[in-house]
């Protein structure tokens, strides 16, 4: 309750104070984040299916929202909460194909406000994190008998950044500098 109040405060708060909206804001998501974490891994209250349910669904309103109000601050949170998410509710289980789907759809969708919004810096936290889970995993995981599933999980993991790069290249001087 505490981190939704900070939350809907720091909303409250965007067209009078943005940098404090911003913050608190960044705050309530990180009590959200926390809540959840503990609500699973501590107190066993929520399942692992259920809670990251949740931590998904709190990423994607702290991305549509940082979008709607131009809040960098909150879609770099969104972001770092949507890689954490997995590995809060990991089960020390091989779930390779359900990990890259959700590495895919995360960075889209972030990819999407980045790109809408010019937010040239979070494109590269997007690829930093992206780059950390993939080898992340690999180091974790990998085996000869999974070279399939990880060559097709870096070629989708690299499409969304191909789109974004195409699409912005004729807008964002920034673009044409990088290729």
């Amino acid at each position: 309750a505490a981190g939704t109040g900070i939350w809907v405060f720091g909303a409250a708060l965007q067209r009078r104070q943005p940098v404090v909206a911003s913050a608190l804001s960044g705050v309530g998501l990180g009590v959200l984040f926390g809540a959840l974490f503990a609500a699973n891994s501590f107190y066993g209250l929520l399942g692992n299916n259920l809670t990251f349910v949740l931590l998904v669904a709190l990423v994607g309103v702290a991305t549509l929202r940082s979008a709607l109000t131009n809040d960098r601050f909150m879609a770099h949170v969104g972001l770092v909460g949507g890689f954490l998410a997995p590995v809060m509710v990991s089960t020390g289980n091989n779930t390779a194909v359900a990990l890259f789907s959700y590495l895919f759809l995360l960075v889209s969708g972030v990819l999407v406000a980045a790109t809408w919004r010019g937010w040239f810096e979070l494109v590269l936290v997007a690829a930093g994190g992206t780059t950390l889970m993939y080898f992340g995993w690999t180091i974790s995981w990998y085996e000869p008998s999974s070279a399939t599933t990880a060559m097709v999980a870096a070629g989708a993991l690299s499409l969304p950044f191909a789109l974004c790069t195409l699409s912005t290249r004729q807008t964002r001087p920034w673009v044409n500098v990088a290729m």
